[in-house]
This record gives structure tokens, sequence and C-alpha cells, in this order.
């Protein structure tokens, strides 16, 4: 398993976790949704909200090994 696949399927368990307790505004921090707070390279996750009315789009972003956002995740709610 690749370390990009790591952080893939952590972002996403963190976004299932927010579906599963139904909430519609964005964490103030990502230690509400995960024990990992750091991606496999050792870089903190971001967590990047968009509220757009009737939907709040919630982006779970890792840096990556050269701190470039390269694998993120994003969910409606």
């Amino acid at each position: 398993t690749s370390k990009a696949q790591v952080a893939r399927e952590t972002e996403q368990e963190m976004l299932d976790t927010l579906g599963e307790r139904s909430l519609r505004a964005c964490p103030r921090d990502l230690s509400e949704l995960s024990d990992v707070t750091h991606d496999p390279w050792g870089h903190p996750y971001k967590i990047l909200c968009d509220d757009r009315g009737d939907n709040v789009y919630i982006s779970i972003v890792s840096l990556g090994p050269d701190r470039g956002p390269i694998v993120s995740v994003t969910s409606v709610y």
C-alpha cells in the first residue's frame, strides 16, 4: 500500500465519521474525526470547508511528500 493510498483512505474515514455524526458544520479540529491527525509524510491533515447555502463542502487534504496538496477527498453535506 502506497503512502498516497493510506492518506486517501484515512481522509475518507474522517469524512465517513463526519457523515455518521450527521454534522453539517465544519469541525473545528480534525481530532473530532480521527485519532490520526498527520498524513504518512508527517504533515498535519488540513480541513477545508465551503458553505454554499444548502450544502457544506468539506475536504480533507494531505500535503504529500513535497508539501503540495496531492491527496484530497471531498464530501457534500
